[in-house]
């Protein structure tokens, strides 16, 4: 007699908690997707080695999964931060591996790469090779949503240079240029204004918004801009100079009066 599918998912849900590598035998389909979801971080006895046996498989559903499992267990504090961020920045990488990354691929490594720009995340910045190579990953359309949540990663860990390549490159769409260029008010400082400014007048109606609100960030932050011309001092006269006595004209005196009068 078959067992009922609640039932299957159930067994198949605490072989897994008992033996994370068990995700790798079984096919990817519905009841897998149930076993796993009904699973949760502090379900399993570890689940660093859950998340990974997750993010191994080439299914975006059963990556989502893996990426919810590392969220739950360093909020709950079950696994370390530096080992969660590990596990985000192994699944993003292999998503950026991969020759053609689809919708739901681009979307998930886009929501990875926010987890990352969590403060729990940003305590040891990302390799800027890392964010390069995200930027670069996806065709057309999906670029931009990785590229959106590389570019904000940058920003968390600490990059201008980064992002002030991302905002003179006029190879890049305009949004992400934009989007660098504000972001740049967050980690510029007062030595970068003439760049910063330079790479608005590149284009003027495509940047002047965007640089504007990077040095309100920077004047913000205290990073005022040096003055660059003195003011003309006016020339007093020296105290040993003596100036000719001022005379009134003969009809201002008294005498001049009293004889008019007269």
């Amino acid at each position: 007699m078959a067992r009922p599918a609640r039932v299957r998912t159930a067994w198949l849900s605490a072989e897994i908690a008992d033996r994370p590598e068990t995700v790798r035998d079984e096919p990817a389909g519905e009841p897998l997707y149930q076993a796993v979801r009904g699973l949760g971080a502090a379900d399993v006895d570890e689940p660093e080695s859950f998340a990974r046996e997750l993010s191994d498989r080439l299914d975006p559903v059963l990556r989502a999964e893996a990426l919810r499992v590392t969220r739950e267990a360093v909020h709950a504090g079950l696994l370390a931060p530096a080992r969660a961020r590990t596990l985000l920045v192994r699944l993003t990488g292999s998503i950026a591996g991969e020759p053609a990354a689809d919708t739901a691929a681009a979307d998930l490594a886009a929501a990875a790469l926010r987890e990352l720009s969590e403060p729990w995340a940003a305590l040891d910045p990302l390799p800027r090779e890392h964010l390069y190579r995200l930027l670069e990953n996806g065709p057309g359309a999906t670029v931009s949503a990785v590229a959106d949540a590389a570019i904000a990663a940058a920003a968390h860990h600490g990059h201008p240079d980064v992002l002030r390549d991302v905002a003179a490159d006029q190879s890049w769409p305009p949004v992400l240029r934009r989007r660098a260029l504000e972001l740049l008010g967050d980690l510029a400082s007062r030595d970068d204004v003439h760049d910063l400014v330079g790479i608005a007048a590149a284009d003027p109606l495509l940047l002047a918004g965007p640089a504007i609100r990077c040095l309100r960030g920077l004047h913000r932050r205290g990073h005022l801009p040096r003055a660059t011309t003195r003011r003309r001092s006016r020339t007093w006269p020296s105290p040993t100079t003596r100036c000719p006595p001022v005379r009134s004209p003969p009809s201002c005196s008294r005498a001049g009066v009293r004889r008019s009068r007269s």
